[in-house]
Formats: structure tokens, sequence, C-alpha cells
């Protein structure tokens, strides 16, 4: 097996860097088409009453973006719909924990 020689190599990690960071636009691309696909289906759902598939589908957002307070308060909301005021209570705690005084999680809890 030959070795490579060092500048070679360099210029090969270089190459490599440059193929990754012109990737991660498009991973974030990506990314933010299903983010915006669920937050769809998540609305769909919420307007025909179906709240359980509403919050999977926000679920599925928070997955994709964990520290979007806008996904967690869509949450918060759909938890006291569904009547489940501990879930409710939760979202706007973690809420809280980021933004001490976001006022829709305040008024949530």
């Amino acid at each position: 097996m030959q070795m490579l020689s060092l500048p070679i190599l360099r210029l090969l990690c270089c190459c490599l860097a440059l193929c990754v960071a012109a990737g991660v636009p498009r991973l974030a691309q990506a990314t933010e088409a299903e983010f915006l696909r669920w937050r769809q289906q998540s609305e769909q759902a919420e307007a025909r009453g179906d709240i359980p598939q509403s919050i999977l589908a926000a679920l599925r957002m928070h997955s994709l973006k964990p520290g979007d307070l806008p996904t967690m308060l869509v949450l918060s909301g759909l938890y006291g719909k569904a009547g489940q005021p501990d879930q409710q209570l939760l979202w706007s705690r973690k809420i809280l924990k980021l933004q001490p005084r976001h006022l829709e999680a305040l008024i949530n809890q």
C-alpha cells in the first residue's frame, strides 16, 4: 500500500471539508421543509378536531427543532385541549425554563 504525501492528504481533507460544508445548507433546507410539512399536518389535524394526531405531528416538529418555543407552546395548548393538564403544565414549564418571562407560557399554567 502506497502512502499519500502530506500535501495530497491536506488537499483531500480540504476537499472533504468543502463537500461537507456544502451539504449542510441542503440538510438544513430539508429539515426546514420537513418541519413545515409537520406543522401543516398538525394545524390540519387540529382544525378537523383530531387533537391526538395534531399532538403527534407537533411532537415530530419538536424532534426536528427541540428548542423552538412556538412549537412547545403549541404542544402545551394541544395538551390542554386534549384534557391533559399535567402535560400542558409540563410543556409550559419547559418554555419557562428557557424563557422565564414568556407570557403565553405563564398563561398556560
